[in-house]
């Protein structure tokens, strides 16, 4: 055992479903109150055509009137 939490199994979460997908291409079939993107997903995408795609595609998967909550990050000096 290296002592490392697994957050997902030691929580409760009720009405939730975590997904991993491709944030460009993923099709969920359905639409969300919200969205999240955490850890820099957006960060990583370096071509701005996949930025683009990126925020249409979560914009299709939002109800009208939904929330987005994505994080990025900025470079620090080592």
């Amino acid at each position: 055992v290296d002592g490392r939490i697994d957050p997902v199994s030691d929580i409760e979460v009720i009405n939730t479903e975590l997904m991993v997908a491709d944030s460009m291409t993923f099709a969920f079939g359905r639409q969300f109150d919200a969205a999240t993107s955490l850890f820099h997903v957006i960060s990583y995408l370096t071509d701005t055509d996949d930025v683009i795609s990126t925020f249409a595609n979560i914009s299709r998967h939002l109800i009208g009137g939904g929330y987005s909550c994505l994080t990025s990050g900025t470079a620090r000096a080592a």
